[in-house]
């Protein structure tokens, strides 16, 4: 009797359910990673007492105020009255997510919000920085 080499066998296959799984993992993994990237604009939040996770299911627009008094809309810089006028070529239910630094003049955050307001806009989130002692679970702050 001459034994069958696995090439001449028809019932001998190799399975490749397992690698398309671990390769689909891969996928999701990196998929994943990707959507949680850092701000581009390095901005030191002020802190809060207690915070609440936002419902972010709407489009968002990133207002953020620096330290020195600069206003980006975006990441493009832009004076405060031109905040008003990029503002107003947004629908009023775009959600405004406003990143304060904790030193920038308080001032200059009234009058962005202001502008916003303005315009009929309700929908605002307010990133802030979480003081010690609070739980890893609570997020930004959200206002209407």
């Amino acid at each position: 009797m001459n034994p069958l080499s696995w090439e001449e066998d028809p019932d001998v296959s190799l399975d490749m359910t397992p690698l398309i799984d671990a390769v689909f993992m891969l996928l999701i993994f990196f998929i994943m990673a990707t959507t949680f990237s850092r701000p581009v604009l390095e901005v030191a939040l002020a802190g809060a007492e207690s915070a609440a996770i936002a419902d972010r299911d709407k489009k968002e627009l990133d207002v953020s105020i620096t330290e020195d008094g600069r206003i980006f809309f975006d990441g493009l810089a832009v004076s405060p009255e031109d905040l008003t006028a990029s503002l107003a070529s947004w629908p009023p239910e775009t959600v405004i997510v406003f990143n304060v630094d904790k030193k920038a003049p308080f001032g200059l955050f009234i009058r962005a919000l202001d502008a916003a307001k303005g315009q009929g806009r309700a929908d605002f989130i307010i990133n802030v920085s979480r003081e010690r002692g609070q739980e890893d679970h609570e997020q930004p702050v959200a206002s209407k």
